[in-house]
């Protein structure tokens, strides 16, 4: 929904009531990876792979980041639990973060 607006000017909310029309069911949970702007597009420019898509310039990706979290504040129950997971640090520390968050509680069966 978000990249619809940002890269085509698709309003969020005519994508999302298309969803709705087809039948596509609401998520029980939703991981947002949130990773601050400026440290996503260092990292996408320093594998070299940037460029290569419309979405690949700073100003496009700081619209998506702010869109991101505009549509998860304004309307949460579209997308189950939220679990917002920090990206800013290390791959170490996000990858922990993500299995304290999303992998022990939701995939690992209690014994």
């Amino acid at each position: 929904m978000v990249y619809h607006e940002v890269m085509y000017g698709i309003p969020q909310k005519d994508t999302l009531a298309a969803y709705l029309g087809r039948q596509v069911r609401y998520p029980d949970i939703t991981v947002f990876v949130d990773t601050p702007t400026d440290i996503a597009f260092a990292r996408v420019s320093k594998r070299g792979t940037g460029g290569k898509h419309a979405w690949d310039r700073l100003d496009i990706q700081r619209q998506l980041h702010a869109n991101f979290r505009a549509m998860f504040d304004s309307a949460p129950e579209q997308f189950g639990k939220i679990i917002r997971v920090e990206n800013g640090g290390s791959q170490e520390e996000a990858q922990q973060a993500l299995e304290e968050s999303v992998v022990r509680p939701f995939l690992i069966p209690s014994t």
